[in-house]
């Protein structure tokens, strides 16, 4: 049965260092009452912009049984960008997508003839990484007995992971060779019994105290509470198969300088001979098909924060970066100036949204409300 439509304080561990200053929040919704991505921004001790991503869902926006190849991932970001373009401005900035020579990754055709253009992803490696090991636990979780799992149904269990020795900041999740953290973790979602009335708040403005959460743990450091599915439910394989989610929590630190040292790197990799065009973009599909919503509040950070390469590229001649779930294009060389876009609220992952409950009127009627 669906959730009602109470007002439930979803609060996660988040790592800083003393003396930052954090004075705004981002986050993009998902319809089931989680965030695809949040962060803090604001400065560390030494006064440096900060971006502190606390936690991201990603998404899985296509499905493969074998990994993209490099051309075919690189052709999405280069079609996508190129459709964005078309919807802004009535026309594409590409053409007749071909492989190119390596470099460059692929030659168009534009305005002013065929030109070299190599694409590049914007990701935050550690992340992915810390991700792919979660990942093992939601691999153990389907292919547990789902009747387990009976009392998380209608929940999504946020998870972190900590030194049981000496808890400090969230560590990386459990390895796959990790088997009996694991095994134990398993076995206590599974016992599991979720207390939603203790993150129950009224009314609409946050409580100055926040509740105390309902939280349950592990010998080995794992740290998990459930909270209510609110408005839909994700189209996840974990979800179908046993009616519950699950979400990490992990804390991320990345400065301004930081940020644009990371558009350096990929401006240095591919600055080559033959190579007219670099589209860099943020929040992409990766060879998996997975979308890290994360990497596009990386984006929007550099943005905010218009520092500029160090060094002009030798053979780059025009650098665009590209955000996938808003459609944004900003042009980062030979100067920073808007492109277009925004032109999506933000990318809206495959979700069932609940039905509303039908009233004894409406059942006797031969209706029902949706």
């Amino acid at each position: 049965m669906p959730p009602d439509t109470a007002t439930y304080m979803i609060s996660l561990p988040m790592q800083t260092e003393l003396g930052t200053i954090l004075d705004a929040v981002t986050f993009l919704p998902l319809p089931w009452g989680g965030t695809a991505a949040q962060a803090w921004l604001g400065t560390n001790p030494a006064g440096a912009p900060l971006l502190s991503i606390a936690t991201e869902w990603p998404q899985i926006w296509l499905r493969t049984k074998e990994q993209l190849t490099k051309f075919e991932r690189e052709y999405v970001y280069l079609r996508r960008f190129s459709a964005d373009c078309a919807l802004a401005a009535g026309t594409h900035a590409f053409g007749d997508v071909q492989p190119g020579p390596d470099p460059p990754d692929a030659t168009v055709m534009t305005d002013a003839g065929r030109v070299g253009v190599e694409s590049t992803a914007l990701a935050i490696q550690s992340r992915r990484m810390i991700h792919g090991l979660f990942t093992e636990l939601r691999r153990r979780l389907q292919a547990a007995e789902p009747t387990a799992f009976a009392t998380l149904a209608g929940h999504v269990v946020y998870v972190w992971f900590q030194n049981p020795d000496a808890p400090g900041p969230p560590e990386l999740p459990h390895k796959r060779s990790d088997a009996a953290a694991l095994d134990e973790l398993v076995s206590a979602l599974a016992a599991h019994k979720p207390d939603p009335d203790a993150l129950r708040t009224d009314g609409d403005a946050a409580p100055e105290r926040m509740p105390e959460l309902p939280l349950a743990d592990t010998t080995a450091g794992a740290k998990f509470y459930a909270a209510p599915l609110l408005g839909g439910a994700p189209g996840s394989m974990l979800y179908t198969l046993a009616g519950f989610d699950i979400a990490l929590a992990y804390t991320t630190l990345i400065t301004a300088d930081e940020a644009w040292r990371e558009i350096q790197r990929l401006v240095d990799e591919h600055d080559k001979q033959g190579v007219d065009v670099l589209l860099v973009t943020a929040g992409g599909p990766d060879s998996h098909g997975n979308v890290f919503p994360a990497e596009e509040l990386l984006a929007n950070f550099v943005l905010a924060h218009p520092i500029g390469l160090e060094h002009a590229p030798e053979h780059i001649k025009s650098i665009v970066l590209h955000s996938w779930g808003t459609g944004q294009a900003t042009i980062l060389h030979p100067s920073v100036e808007h492109a277009f876009g925004p032109l999506y609220v933000s990318m809206m992952p495959v979700h069932h949204p609940f039905a509303g409950q039908a009233t004894a009127e409406d059942t006797d009627s031969g209706t029902g409300t949706a």
